[in-house]
C-alpha cells in the first residue's frame, strides 16, 4: 500500500527497532495527540456554553426620604398652592374695591411669577410641583380674564375666557397632566367665589363658569380624568350656591338655569361603553347637586313648588333612562338613571302627599318595576317592587291622616420636664423589645412630647409680643405653629430622624386646618390674607425640599 502523510487516528504508529526510526515514531505520536486535542477543543467550542449565574442587583428598599418625597411632598405642595391661591384671590378682591387696575395687574404678575417658577424648577424638583405651579398660573390668567369684564364688556370677556380656558386645557393635554388642568380649574373657580366686589352680574358669572366647566369636562372625558370632572361638578354647584346666597334678589330664571345647564352637561358628556363606580357616583352627585340647588331656590321663592322637586327630577331621570336605552353607546347608563329615577320618585311621594296618595304612588311604581323585572328577567327589579309594595301596605296601616393659678415658671418647667424625660427614656429603651401596648404607649408619649412645646409656648410668646406694631394673636399663633413645624422638619433632616420630619408634617397639617377654618372668621381681611400667604410660603418651601433632597 502506498504510504500517506496523515497519521491513522485508529491506532498509533508502531515503533521500529532501529534507533533512527524511534525519533520518527515519537514525532508521529506527538502529531497525532495534537490533532486529537485540537478536535476536542473544536467540539467544545461548538457546544453552547453554560449560562453563568450573573449577580442580579437587588432593588434598593425605598429610603424614608423617598417616601416623604412622594407623600409629604405632594401633600405640602397641594395644600400650599391652595393657600397661595386663596390668599391671592382675597388680596385681589380686596384691591378691586378701590384699585381695579392694580388688582388686574396683580393677577397677571402672580400668574407670570408662578409660570416662571414652574419653568425654573422643572428639571430640579419633581414634576408634581412644576405642574401644579403651571396650573395655578393658568388659573390666575383666567381670573384676570374674569376681571376684564369692567373694561371689555360681556361678549369680549366671555370670548377671552373661552380662549384662555381652551389654552389651559390644551397645555394640560400636551403635558398629559391632570394636575395642570385641576389647578387651573381650581384657581379659575376661586375668582368668582371670592371676588364679590367685581359686580359682574349673574349673566357674566354663569357664562364664565359654563365656559370654564365645559373645557374641563370635555378634557376629563377625553383623557379619562374623573377627578377633574368631580372638581368641575362640585365647583359649579358651589359657585352657583355662593352667588345665590349673597344675591337673593338675583334673576330667578337665570339663577335656576345654571344648575340645569350643569346637570345636562355632566349627564351627557360621559364616556361611551361600560359604566364604572366612579361614573355612577358622579351621576348621583350630579343629581344631588341639582336637587339641592333647585330645592333651595324654590324654597325661598315658591315653597309650594319646592316639595315637588324630587318628583320632577325623578321624571327627568326616567326620560334620560329611556333615551339611554335607545342609544347603543349609552345603554350601560340606563340602569344608573333608572335607579335614580326610582329612588327620587319613591322619596318624592312622601314630601307633598298624605298617606293614601303615597301608598298609591308606591303601588304604581312597584307595579312598573315588577313588570320590567318579569320582562327582562331581573331579580333586583322584582325585589324592589316587593319592597315598594310592603312599604305601601305599611303606610296604609300606620300612616297618619293628613292634616388660684401657678407661677409662669412652673408652667414652662412642666413641658420641659416632660420632653426631657421622654428623650432620656427613649435613649434608655432603644435596645429593648417592647410589646404591642408598650410600643403604642411609647409612640403616643413621643408624639405628645414633640407637640407639647408648640402648644404650651405659643401663649407666652404671643402675649409677650404686645406693642404698637403687634399683630393679631391668631395670626401670630399660625406663624409660630408653622415655624415650629418647619423647624422640626429641618432638625429631622440634619439628625436623619424620619420621626421628627413626619411630626413636622403632621403639625403643619394642624396649622393648615387652623388657617383654613379658624383664621377666616377670626381675623381682619388684611391679617387673613397674610395668614394664607405665610402658610403658603412655608408649605411650598418645605414641599420643594422634600421633593429635591435625597440622602
Amino acid at each position: 500500500m502506498p504510504e500517506t502523510d496523515e497519521p491513522r487516528p485508529q491506532s498509533p504508529p508502531s515503533s521500529s527497532p532501529p534507533d533512527r526510526e524511534e525519533g520518527s515514531a515519537l514525532a508521529q505520536r506527538v502529531a497525532w495527540l495534537e490533532e486529537r486535542i485540537q478536535a476536542l477543543e473544536t467540539a467544545l467550542g461548538a457546544a453552547s456554553e453554560p449560562e453563568r449565574n450573573q449577580p442580579t442587583e437587588q432593588p434598593l428598599s425605598p429610603s424614608p426620604l423617598d417616601l416623604e418625597a412622594r407623600l409629604a411632598g405632594s401633600f405640602l405642595n397641594y395644600v400650599g398652592l391652595l393657600a397661595l391661591l386663596l390668599g391671592l384671590a382675597l388680596l385681589i378682591g380686596y384691591w378691586m374695591e378701590s384699585h381695579a387696575t392694580q388688582a388686574l395687574l396683580l393677577a397677571l404678575l402672580s400668574a407670570a411669577t408662578l409660570a416662571a417658577l414652574a419653568g425654573s424648577i422643572r428639571g430640579r424638583a419633581s414634576r408634581t410641583l412644576s405642574f401644579t405651579l403651571e396650573g395655578g398660573a393658568l388659573g390666575l390668567v383666567l381670573v384676570a380674564g374674569y376681571l376684564s369684564f369692567r373694561w371689555l364688556g360681556l361678549p369680549l370677556s366671555l370670548l377671552l375666557a373661552a380662549a384662555i380656558s381652551l389654552f389651559a386645557m390644551r397645555r394640560a393635554l400636551l403635558r398629559d397632566s391632570q394636575l395642570v388642568a385641576s389647578f387651573a380649574l381650581l384657581a379659575a373657580l376661586l375668582g368668582p367665589l371670592l371676588l364679590r366686589s367685581a359686580q359682574s352680574g349673574e349673566g357674566f358669572l354663569f357664562g364664565y363658569l359654563a365656559v370654564v366647566n365645559a373645557g374641563a369636562v370635555w378634557t376629563g372625558r377625553r383623557k379619562g380624568w374623573i377627578p377633574l370632572r368631580y372638581l368641575a361638578l362640585t365647583g359649579s354647584h358651589l359657585a352657583a350656591w355662593f352667588w345665590y346666597l349673597n344675591h337673593p334678589g338675583a334673576n330667578l330664571a337665570l339663577t335656576a338655569a345654571f344648575p340645569l345647564l350643569t346637570f345636562g352637561l355632566f349627564a351627557w358628556v360621559v364616556p361611551a361603553g361600560k359604566i364604572n363606580f366612579a361614573e355612577g357616583l358622579l351621576g348621583v352627585l350630579n343629581s344631588g347637586g341639582l336637587l339641592a340647588a333647585t330645592f333651595s331656590i324654590l324654597h325661598q321663592q315658591s315653597p309650594d313648588l319646592a316639595s315637588w322637586v324630587p318628583l320632577a327630577l325623578g321624571g327627568l331621570h326616567a326620560g334620560i333612562a329611556s333615551l339611554c336605552w335607545r342609544n347603543q353607546s349609552l345603554r350601560e347608563h340606563f340602569q344608573l338613571h333608572g335607579w335614580i329615577a326610582g329612588c327620587l320618585i319613591a322619596v318624592g311621594l312622601v314630601i307633598p302627599l298624605s298617606a293614601a296618595p303615597i301608598a298609591i304612588g308606591w303601588t304604581a311604581e312597584g307595579f312598573v318595576l315588577g313588570w320590567l323585572g318579569v320582562r327582562w328577567h331581573r331579580g333586583w327589579l322584582r325585589g324592589a317592587a316587593n319592597l315598594l309594595g310592603i312599604s305601601a301596605a305599611l303606610t296604609i296601616l300606620l300612616g297618619r291622616p293628613s292634616p388660684e393659678t401657678l407661677p409662669s415658671l412652673i408652667e414652662l418647667l412642666a413641658p420641659i420636664a416632660v420632653v426631657a424625660c421622654v428623650i432620656v427614656l427613649n435613649r434608655m429603651q432603644r435596645q429593648t423589645e417592647p410589646g404591642a401596648w408598650e410600643w403604642a404607649l411609647r409612640w403616643l408619649l413621643a408624639i405628645l412630647a414633640v407637640a407639647l412645646p408648640m402648644l404650651v409656648l405659643g401663649g407666652p410668646i404671643i402675649s409677650a409680643s404686645a406693642g404698637p406694631f403687634a399683630l393679631a394673636p391668631q395670626l401670630l399663633t399660625s406663624a409660630f405653629w408653622a415655624s415650629y413645624s418647619a423647624a422640626l422638619c429641618l432638625i429631622g433632616w440634619f439628625t436623619f430622624s424620619p420621626f421628627l420630619r413626619w411630626m413636622g408634617v403632621g403639625l403643619l397639617l394642624m396649622t393648615a386646618v387652623k388657617v383654613f377654618l379658624v383664621d377666616p372668621v377670626s381675623l381682619s381681611p388684611a391679617s387673613r390674607i397674610g395668614s394664607f400667604l405665610l402658610l403658603a410660603v412655608f408649605l411650598l418651601l418645605l414641599s420643594y425640599l422634600f421633593q429635591t433632597r435625597r440622602r
